[in-house]
């Protein structure tokens, strides 16, 4: 009777220990989302204005599925998001373009559109890149920018 209690004290201290120690390891959480500007050169003329406005950031989160080897195995983080709005209001007769092909705006003029990136945790970062200038190509692009911001869009890694 005492060996067989002694096995189930042993066996309740061992399962006791696992758990703490799955539970001393944790994902990131929250996996952390950036939106950033990371490069701005070139002037804007006189008047004209362009803006990126971040507004409503969502953070994934991570949830631990087990620990393998001493090591803490994740599940790709919940969505990590970002809204944000651009307006502009050009005076003068230049172009603005984002992501090098998609016309916001042509011989100047004013406007405003709203944006939402998402992306999973670890993912490749999104950029968003404004150019502004002279419209050339097909395309339409403005190869030579007067302007130009990128902001770039990260979903920090879950693991």
């Amino acid at each position: 009777m005492s060996r067989r209690l002694a096995i189930l004290v042993s066996s309740a201290l061992a399962a006791f220990g696992l758990g703490t120690a799955a539970s001393a390891q944790q994902c990131p959480d929250p996996c952390t989302a950036t939106f950033v500007k990371t490069n701005e050169q070139g002037m804007l003329l006189a008047g004209d204005t362009v803006l990126v406005q971040p507004t409503t950031h969502v953070n994934g989160t991570g949830a631990l599925l087990g620990v393998i080897g001493g090591g803490t195995v994740c599940h790709p983080c919940t969505i990590c998001g970002q809204r944000f709005n651009v307006s502009w209001n050009i005076l003068s007769t230049k172009d603005l373009v984002y992501n090098n092909c998609g016309p916001l705006e042509q011989n100047g003029g004013s406007g405003l559109i709203h944006y939402y990136y998402t992306g999973s945790c670890g993912q490749t970062p999104v950029n968003l890149q404004l150019d502004y200038g002279d419209i050339t190509g097909s395309c339409p692009d403005i190869p030579n920018p007067d302007y130009t911001v990128t902001w770039t869009f990260t979903c920090a890694s879950c693991q």
